[in-house]
């Protein structure tokens, strides 16, 4: 018998038929675990050696270089090119910088190197790009033991290849 102005009334489901409340509460959460990963991806994108992003430092805000002498430097090379980040290092080290550590990067196709100011003296970092003529320079602080980090990039591979 159909009810007035609607849909016939449908039987009872029977208990096998219901949808259990605790597939729907595992759904729910699935579905939420899902949300947290793609917010936690996209929170964390980024180069993953850095802990904030970075401020690309201009001559209006930065200060004046430092000399070589104590600053702390981490290279790190991202060119692609096997022996760039040695090559670096030793350039840097002939020019009287504390070259701390000497590794690859998170990944290998930098375009142009980087120089972080790993403090608050972007200074340090500018005596650096100083010597590698001219590189990005950036302000990164991060609990690290040295003043500044390189990445470098396939520019200073091709600057370092074209030398004698």
């Amino acid at each position: 018998m159909a009810r007035r102005g609607g849909n016939p009334r449908r039987p009872p489901r029977s208990r096998e038929e219901r949808p259990s409340r605790a597939l729907g509460i595992a759904i729910g959460l699935a579905a939420l675990a899902v949300g947290a990963l793609g917010l936690s991806a996209l929170w964390g994108r980024g180069p993953k050696h850095f802990a904030e992003a970075p401020e690309v430092v201009t001559a209006e805000n930065s200060t004046s270089t430092k000399p070589p002498s104590g600053i702390r430097v981490e290279v790190l090379n991202g060119s692609g090119q096997e022996g760039v980040g040695g090559k670096v290092a030793a350039v840097l080290r002939d020019a009287g910088f504390q070259v701390v550590s000497v590794r690859n990067a998170d990944r290998y196709d930098y375009p142009r190197t980087l120089v972080a100011a790993r403090g608050t003296d972007v200074g340090r970092a500018q005596a650096v790009a100083h010597k590698l003529d001219g590189s990005q320079v950036i302000r990164q602080r991060a609990p690290v033991d040295w003043d500044v980090t390189v990445v470098v990039g396939r520019d200073q591979a091709r600057a370092l290849a074209d030398k004698p």
